[in-house]
């Protein structure tokens, strides 16, 4: 039988592993962190995962998005950021290992441009089983930060 990715638990889909597309667009105007519906995934006690999200992004002016993964106490996670920076045609990164906290770059910083960004890492996580959330915000507090619908968190059990 097919996996439904409307209707479907998307860990159940293949054991250990989580793929799923954003069915809606995800937005925010705040500049403070804030989940991203559609990307969490749950992390075992005493269990390690490697990671992926690929989101297409926009933002209503110049000051873009930043984004932060929150994980259960004891988690530690590393990983990379890279996406559209202020021009289409420009290439920005960034390291991610601190939990909760937004990146100090931007990305999409390019007034109404559909950009791009993929952050891709991996979780060692502790006693306490839990949720990995993505999260993000806008870098101008007012500003629209759209992360697109078929944007796509994946996520496998090492």
């Amino acid at each position: 039988m097919p996996f439904n990715r409307s209707t479907d638990d998307p860990w159940s889909a293949i054991e250990g592993r989580y793929d799923k597309a954003l069915l809606t667009n995800q937005t925010t105007t705040s500049n403070v962190v804030g989940d991203v519906p559609g990307t969490s995934f749950n992390v075992e006690a005493n269990q390690s995962y490697s990671f992926e999200f690929v989101l297409f992004t926009g933002c209503s002016g110049t000051g873009g998005i930043k984004f932060a993964l929150n994980l259960p106490a004891g988690a530690t996670f590393r990983a990379s950021a890279h996406g559209m920076a202020a021009l289409a045609t420009a290439i920005t990164s960034a390291i991610m290992n601190v939990i909760n906290t937004l990146t100090s770059i931007v990305f999409n910083n390019a007034n109404l441009q559909t950009g791009w960004v993929r952050i891709t890492g991996t979780v060692v996580n502790g006693a306490n089983a839990g949720v990995a959330q993505l999260r993000f915000a806008s870098g101008t507090n007012g500003q629209t930060s759209t992360i697109y619908a078929n944007s796509t968190p994946h996520a496998v059990k090492l």
